[in-house]
């Protein structure tokens, strides 16, 4: 009776475990998103990140491309990064050539980082900074043809004074 329980609390576990990584392979629920207490005037739009060389077994990647779509009054402009860990690391993210893809918060300062510059170029501010105030909405999906890939949406806003 007792080796019974055992192997059957033993196969509880062992389906417990498999239907927790089933889940974790399924798309991410929209909704999830985080915010900075910064103020300023507002520029809204969304962005789109693709992590390359992805691994969904340790949630690491080599590197990511992200394409920012954001409006100011009626001017609507696309500004585009490349993050390569094989390259360069100017943000710090990477650890033994790979970066960690649930450090979200990290990995959207730096794409703020990566896009300022053409930000303030493309919508010919003054400012010398844009700084991200909010990212909401997070979607996410391993692309069915090509599992290294994760794409990620989001809404962002950002801010400059």
């Amino acid at each position: 009776m007792k080796r019974s329980r055992i192997w059957t609390m033993g196969l509880a576990a062992l389906l417990v475990a498999v239907a927790s990584a089933a889940w974790g392979n399924l798309d991410s629920p929209a909704g999830v998103g985080f915010s900075f207490p910064v103020k300023g005037t507002k520029m809204e739009g969304f962005t789109t990140l693709v992590f390359r060389g992805y691994d969904n077994l340790d949630l690491t990647a080599s590197s990511f491309e992200t394409v920012a779509q954001l409006r100011y009054k009626k001017e609507l402009h696309v500004m585009r990064a490349e993050y390569d860990c094989a390259v360069s690391d100017p943000c710090g993210l990477c650890s033994g050539g790979r970066l960690d893809v649930t450090q979200a918060v990290s990995i959207a300062l730096c794409m703020n980082d990566l896009i300022e510059p053409e930000v303030i170029a493309d919508f010919q501010l003054t400012a010398t900074s844009v700084d991200l105030q909010s990212v909401n909405e997070f979607v996410s999906e391993v692309d069915p043809a090509d599992p290294t890939s994760r794409a990620v949406g989001a809404e962002i806003v950002v801010v400059f004074e």
